[in-house]
């Protein structure tokens, strides 16, 4: 019974430390979902308020918001500079920059055209749905490759440390991980504990 409580502990601390499905930069498809307050506190700047529609629009046009939020973050400093009003993104059309309405309304765009133009096979600029396939067309250079990963992976980090804060207050990693050592040895010592002591059986002298 004690080896089976065991087990169960050790399990569910490693569920409570496990970091969450992270997004993929192998298919910006993927949709997970993200609580707005959390992904509120991983963006920066003017990009905070905006975390509930970059939720929004990824799962209306398939497109990970993470990877939204990131490309917006290094095309306008995280929402501080825009190339016309509300284009976060640098979009153009024929008359240079476009304008929109609102930075929301933008959003939605922006999800819509990377889904059409990028992601979807019918696509005219589709390659693949990594981040490196969208990069092919949509600027070609590496660096901006690298800018992205990295910020997504700023972004994904700062989600999953509020998560852990959810699961375990305001425990820092290095506590979470003083946590699980006291965990494994807990459980050592309810095994050791638990071990019934041999019996010693005795040949009667004749």
């Amino acid at each position: 019974m004690r080896k089976v409580l065991c087990k169960i502990l050790c399990v569910l601390m490693l569920a409570g430390l496990s970091i969450s499905a992270s997004a993929s930069k192998e298919d910006l498809t993927e949709y997970r979902y993200i609580p707005v307050d959390a992904f509120e506190d991983a963006l920066l700047y003017d990009l905070k308020p905006l975390a509930a529609t970059y939720i929004e629009a990824g799962r209306m046009y398939g497109v990970d918001p993470v990877f939204l939020a990131a490309k917006d973050a290094e095309e306008s400093g995280w929402g501080r500079y825009q190339a016309a009003p509300n284009n976060l993104g640098g979009w153009t059309g024929s008359d240079g920059y476009m304008s929109f309405d609102s930075p929301e309304s933008y959003i939605y765009y922006s999800a819509s055209k990377i889904a059409e133009l990028y992601l979807d096979e019918e696509g005219r600029y589709h390659c693949g749905t990594s981040l490196s396939d969208v990069n092919e067309y949509y600027n070609g250079r590496d660096v901006w490759e690298e800018h992205i990963a990295d910020i997504m992976d700023q972004i994904n980090y700062r989600i999953d440390e509020r998560a852990a804060q959810r699961r375990f207050g305001s425990l820092q990693p290095f506590q979470l991980r003083v946590c699980v050592c006291l965990c494994f040895q807990l459980c050592m010592r309810l095994r050791v504990c638990g071990r019934r002591p041999r019996r010693v059986q005795y040949q009667k002298l004749l």
